[in-house]
């Protein structure tokens, strides 16, 4: 069956699959879906400490260690400074440049790199700029075409709309500065980072501020409503389910381009958490969603 509607003049063609794959969440309950950042709507370009490599070839900086062999230490430097000043400096006031400064001199003194104050001025800025420009990332295509889909749907009269919100753990920057670099931010009515509250996924406090913050567009809201999607399992989804959203836990590991972060960070409980039912709230893909949805708006694009 193909479902075709026009919107502002143009035709949208989709294939509408009433036999979706089974997945366990109730899209006609959904008014609001909320959406995390790296790894789900975006990925970096180039592996993370390939990137560190180059800016230290560019700054001059003379290494003796391999690319491998740096992983370690970078690992180590933003656990560290993670734990010493969480969300990115917020209870200790500092900059989000400063907090990225503390880590990355860490990061190479556990690498045992040595610079002068000059090299590392010219490094610690090359860094900066990239992960704050188009070269640092890149947008998934299945992200885009959710987004895509819900902007349709949200301008078809009698079709049911969704409000959009994102709820990250990432810089602040990268929602102030990358998602409108990738065009992505005008799909969303809100977003919350953990910077600005002081507050980190999975921590309860986080997605209350993201229901308050939804509830400004969907009066009356009830937490049941809301749909987190996320490729972190701790953060994302037992997060989002330990605080009495619907959610899905977004699969991104046979993505070899998407790492895995703040995976020291213990997954909260939630009432009927099992193997089974981590299978069943589990995708690989935003098509998926798109799909559910699609069918609870009976076939409706």
């Amino acid at each position: 069956v193909r479902a075709v509607v026009t919107v502002r003049g143009l035709k949208a063609r989709v294939l509408c699959n009433t036999s979706v794959r089974n997945v366990s969440f109730e899209p006609k309950k959904v008014k609001v879906i909320t959406l995390d950042v790296t790894g789900t709507l975006l990925l970096h370009k180039t592996d993370v400490v390939e990137s560190y490599v180059e800016c230290l070839k560019w700054s001059h900086i003379h290494l003796h260690n391999s690319t491998d062999e740096l992983r370690k230490p970078f690992k180590e430097a933003y656990k560290a400074a993670l734990n010493k000043y969480p969300c990115f400096g917020f209870a200790a006031r500092m900059s989000g440049s400063d907090w990225w400064r503390l880590m990355l001199e860490d990061f190479l003194h556990r690498a045992k790199i040595k610079t002068t104050p000059h090299q590392f001025e010219r490094f610690f800025r090359r860094i900066y700029q990239h992960y704050g420009s188009m070269k640092g990332y890149e947008s998934l295509p299945d992200a885009v075409e959710l987004l895509n889909w819900i902007a349709t749907v949200n301008n078809t009269p009698g079709m049911r709309s969704y409000s959009t919100g994102v709820i990250s753990n990432t810089p602040t920057r990268t929602v102030d500065t990358v998602l409108p670099l990738l065009d992505l931010h005008n799909h969303f009515d809100w977003f919350l980072c953990c910077r600005e509250i002081g507050v980190e996924k999975p921590n309860v406090g986080i997605y209350e501020e993201a229901h308050r913050r939804a509830e400004h567009y969907v009066p009356g809201l009830l937490r049941e409503e809301m749909l987190h999607i996320g490729d972190n399992f701790t953060t994302d989804f037992c997060g989002a389910r330990a605080a009495g959203m619907q959610a899905l836990y977004l699969d991104r590991s046979a993505n070899e381009r998407i790492g895995t972060y703040q995976e020291w960070l213990k997954a909260p409980d939630y009432e009927g958490k099992s193997e089974a039912d981590i299978k069943a709230h589990t995708i690989t893909s935003l098509r998926t969603v798109k799909e559910h949805l699609i069918a609870a708006n009976n076939c409706k694009e």
